[in-house]
């Protein structure tokens, strides 16, 4: 890498028409090569692979006049890249990638009372995989802020436009997002010992694939956070969330939410928590609420002996039926260093109490949430899936994820699982909701014993890790 940095800024002569003040890249250069010797089923192969990729990196620092009335961002790159497997007994398989970058930024009247922050950005990807896909994509966004400043009631605007544009070359698929977004946001505190913020946002998606005619939604989502210390020493704490999301057109969509949470600081390092969460929402002819209470106690002995007592109550209201879930648990961590290392001990053990009143039809799911990524495989919340019904979006409801290029579904008995494709447009670790059609077996209840045991040894900052765990769930009293 070769960075380089320029035209530092002279304090003493600010007023100029045009100054740049700072001018610096980056050349990026990096090779791999590699050959194994892979043995399974009595087949030896020996693979060969190679990589090779650079880039050139562009970022640049101006003001006109002078610093506080417009500064000017221009920041650009180029990264190519290409890599190589080849087997003896498998398709090779090859792959080459760019990726370009232009990025504009300016910000009038800065640190005024009233300061205005436009912006543009451009973005293009070429991707060919050899044998399985190659992608071009392009995305442009543009938008602004706008801040004014003041003690009573500060205040903040913020535009964003985006346009993204993907296709498939081999097989002509393709998708087209437009998204406008618009958010608001005020803060005020009327003491050392408060803090609340009311948010506005208001969104409009338009979204079109080869497959499907073009979708539109309209989303609205007013939200309240307050937090208050009921203390000068801040061990009492009430934080309060209050939100409603409204969608429309395409799919409408409303709900509601409340979330109330006290958090006590007690005498001998223990630490109370309490939530009451109330969710409502609606969808076509579809409705559900739920009243859930949580209560943790947590103790800390010194820095290595954590435990929490866990107690937890639902209450849940559907068109199709009624369920009541309690849970109560304990969890125990222990964790201690040794020479070279660190040993954990994990404990945790649960019982759960579901009862459930309703008739055995078909159940619709909507917007369940999960969250993907790529070690790990996640189980829908229901049983008895119907497969053909299953759709994936994201969080707005808006982008319909495709299956076999964003995700797969696998049949475990009467569950179903998911699991996130790399390459596709679901991101790594990222929020989806799934929507599906489900058999209510009727009314039903059951409790779960569950517990689990992890010890492990760790060494070398974790490089190397030596562990055992054990686990065990126990269905009884059903009926």
């Amino acid at each position: 890498m070769i960075s380089t940095k320029c035209f530092p800024q002279n304090g003493n002569d600010l007023i100029k028409f045009w100054e740049l003040t700072s001018f610096h890249g980056d050349i990026r250069l990096k090779g791999i090569y590699r050959t194994q010797e892979l043995r399974s089923n009595n087949i030896t192969d020996f693979p060969k692979s190679s990589l090779l990729t650079g880039g050139v990196a562009v970022y640049t620092k101006s003001y006109f006049l002078h610093p506080n009335f417009m500064l000017l961002s221009v920041d650009g790159e180029y990264n190519p890249e290409t890599s190589q497997d080849v087997y003896l007994v498998l398709p090779d398989r090859s792959e080459t990638r760019s990726i370009n970058k232009l990025y504009l930024r300016s910000t009038l009247f800065n640190n005024k009372f009233i300061t205005i922050s436009p912006f543009i950005n451009f973005n293009r990807l070429y991707t060919n995989r050899e044998n399985l896909t190659d992608m071009k994509s392009a995305s442009k966004q543009y938008g602004g802020s706008v801040s004014f400043r003041n003690k009573f009631l500060p205040l903040n605007l913020n535009y964003f436009n985006q346009n993204k544009n993907y296709k498939e070359l081999k097989t002509g698929r393709y998708f087209i997002e437009d998204h406008n977004y618009f958010d608001s946001k005020i803060t005020k505190s009327f003491g050392n010992g408060d803090n609340h913020e009311l948010n506005y946002s208001h969104s409009e998606y338009n979204r079109q694939d080869i497959e499907k005619i073009r979708t539109n939604s309209i989303i609205d989502n007013i939200y309240l956070r307050s937090t208050i210390f009921l203390d000068s020493a801040k061990k009492y704490k009430v934080q309060s969330n209050i939100s409603n999301l409204n969608r429309k057109l395409n799919s409408d969509f409303q709900r509601f939410q409340i979330d109330e949470n006290i958090s006590i600081k007690l005498p001998k390092n223990f630490d109370f928590f309490t939530t009451y969460h109330y969710h409502k929402t609606q969808q076509d002819t579809h409705k559900f609420n739920q009243h859930l209470f949580k209560c943790d106690l947590a103790h800390k002995l010194f820095l290595s002996l954590a435990s929490n007592f866990h107690f937890e109550y639902s209450y849940n209201n559907h068109n199709n039926y009624i369920e009541s879930n309690y849970l109560t648990g304990f969890d125990i961590n222990y964790i201690k260093k040794i020479p070279k290392g660190k040993l954990i001990l994990n404990y945790h053990l649960h019982r759960n109490h579901l009862d459930t009143e309703g008739q055995p039809i078909p159940l619709y799911i909507i917007n369940e949430e999960h969250i993907l990524s790529d070690d790990k495989i996640v189980l829908f919340n229901k049983a008895y899936v119907e497969l053909e019904s299953i759709t994936v979006t994201d969080v707005t409801g808006i982008i319909n994820y495709q299956l076999f290029f964003d995700y797969i579904i696998i049949e475990r008995n009467n569950y179903v699982e998911i699991q996130r494709i790399p390459g596709g447009q679901i991101a790594n670790n990222s929020a989806i909701y799934v929507n599906y059609t489900a058999i209510q077996p009727g009314s039903f209840k059951y409790d779960v014993d569950y517990y689990s045991f992890k010890a492990s040894l760790r060494f070398l900052r974790q490089l190397v890790e030596i562990y055992f765990s054990t686990s065990n769930q126990d269905y009884k009293n059903r009926g």
